[in-house]
């Protein structure tokens, strides 16, 4: 790992995101001082080895089954709870807070991965922390649980906590996260606001369909605006910063018919694929598949 330097602010969720192999979960165990490193991380100024009841202060949740199999969720918790120096009544409050109250008492180790997930979650908020560093907490969960989970963080930081999440479901991040830091061979490439690094990776364009694409395109050249490439029959694309509104008004000066004017902007996933194109571990390279003619393996 290389020297890391970054803030997470109080009141939004940052998203912590780089290909496999980059150092997230890395990153996170040092800033727990789970792993030794040379680095240092402060909670408020202060060290989590430095802290008589860390959990009171930090929540983590890095390993969903992290947990005996045999021991119910409650107890789990419970055993947690004394840790952290809390009672009963928040061990019950978190674990209504995840949805397991009705379950609470099963032993954790036949709970489906989703319910895993929200364990570990409870675990993690037990002590009532300020700061909470979460990896793939959405590993698992379906769909109800994935939204679930998205509103859970907004009103635990709506509450005022910092929270760091590590996530692979970049559609699901740019639902929830309001920053991100990226992360590319152990190095940092961006960090700052979700939008600013799309914007900063990636391009918008616009989207026009037409029955005469190729005059219009020739009218957009004149003008200054482009670049324009064809997009099927009928179809343009415009990039740069050009907005609909001149586009249109361009297109009604030289009577030019639009079926379909509308405004485009790429992905969290492009900006994504962009920014660590050469930061992944390895790349992976189309298979030539043998034709029907072809035979794989030994001859009969």
């Amino acid at each position: 790992m290389r020297d890391l330097s970054f803030d997470v602010r109080p009141g939004v969720v940052t998203g912590f995101l780089g290909p496999n192999g980059a150092g997230k979960s890395t990153t996170m165990r040092l800033m727990l001082r789970l792993c030794l490193g040379g680095g240092v991380t402060t909670f408020g100024g202060r060290r989590v080895d430095q802290m008589r009841q860390p959990t009171r202060t930090v929540g983590a949740m890095l390993d969903p089954t992290a947990h005996h199999p045999r021991r119910s969720a409650r107890a789990h918790v419970r055993m947690l709870a004394a840790a952290a120096g809390t009672d009963d009544r928040r061990v019950d409050e978190v674990l209504g807070l995840v949805g397991l109250t009705d379950v609470a008492g099963r032993a954790s180790g036949g709970f489906s991965l989703g319910m895993q997930q929200r364990l570990a979650l409870a675990a993690a908020l037990v002590g009532d922390p300020e700061y909470l560093i979460l990896d793939e907490p959405a590993n698992g969960l379906d769909p109800q649980g994935i939204r679930w989970l998205r509103d859970f963080l907004t009103t635990l930081t709506d509450e005022g906590r910092t929270v760091l999440l590590s996530s692979h479901q970049l559609a699901e991040m740019a639902q929830t996260a309001d920053e991100v830091i990226v992360l590319g061979r152990g190095r940092i490439i961006t960090q700052g606001p979700l939008g600013d690094f799309v914007d900063r990776f990636t391009r918008r364009h616009v989207l026009i369909r037409t029955p005469t694409p190729h005059h219009l395109a020739d009218c957009l050249h004149a003008n200054g605006i482009g670049p324009v490439t064809p997009r099927g029959p009928d179809g343009l694309v415009v990039a740069g910063e050009t907005s609909t509104d001149e586009i249109g008004e361009l297109a009604a000066h030289y009577g030019v018919v639009l079926h379909e004017l509308s405004p485009h902007s790429s992905s969290l996933e492009d900006a994504f694929l962009e920014a660590t194109a050469t930061s992944t571990e390895y790349t992976t390279h189309p298979t030539k598949h043998p034709t029907k003619h072809q035979t794989t393996g030994r001859g009969r």
